[in-house]
């Protein structure tokens, strides 16, 4: 397992001094906290999951005709899954959007990097979106807009959004979670 071999940072004394003895560890998702905890082996009851902060009103859906079929957003890479993706979809339509940093030629429909403030239009018109991590994605940011665009969410479950035990869709689930987190803050100090 890549993620905890000796030669992982987080195996280093300081990082598991730093979390240890933390006031507060912040994670991003309950897998995030799953993850940290095991290879660090934290107090599993110590930590805050912060719920996405989200703009639902920048990411929504507007009930657009889906003429995209299948979608991802992100870093083009083997960390991301593009291997993944090869293997899945390589007979099937899929469009890419991102940063690619694989040395071969893209086999899919790739349209390069895009403005964040086009990516909304891009998932209120996509059917599915599709994630597929190689390692546990901590969040996923562009999963929870891709659910509250409207798309079907073609997952594996190695991604940290997935692990919240709410509709991710629902727009009323980050409501008010910036000011929880702030609350969290102050409460230790």
């Amino acid at each position: 397992n890549r993620t905890s071999s000796k030669k992982c940072f987080a195996n280093k004394h300081i990082v598991k001094k730093l979390y240890n003895d933390s006031l507060m560890n912040i994670f991003v998702s309950p897998l995030h906290k799953e993850v940290i905890s095991n290879i660090l082996k934290l107090d599993k009851t110590k930590g805050f999951v912060l719920r996405p902060i989200i703009d639902t009103n920048k990411f929504k859906n507007l009930k657009k005709e889906r003429v995209i079929e299948n979608l991802f957003i992100g870093v083009i890479s083997e960390a991301k899954g593009y291997k993944n993706l090869l293997d899945e979809y390589s007979h099937k339509e899929l469009t890419l959007i991102g940063k690619s940093i694989v040395k071969e030629k893209i086999k899919f429909n790739w349209l390069g990097e895009k403005s964040y403030d086009d990516i909304p239009n891009y998932l209120n018109k996509t059917k599915n979106f599709i994630f597929k991590p190689r390692w546990p994605e901590p969040q996923g940011r562009v999963v929870v807009e891709a659910a509250l665009c409207g798309c079907n969410l073609e997952l594996n479950d190695k991604v940290g959004a997935n692990s919240f035990d709410f509709n991710l869709s629902d727009p009323s689930q980050y409501k008010d979670s910036s000011i929880e987190f702030w609350q969290k803050i102050e409460s230790i100090l």
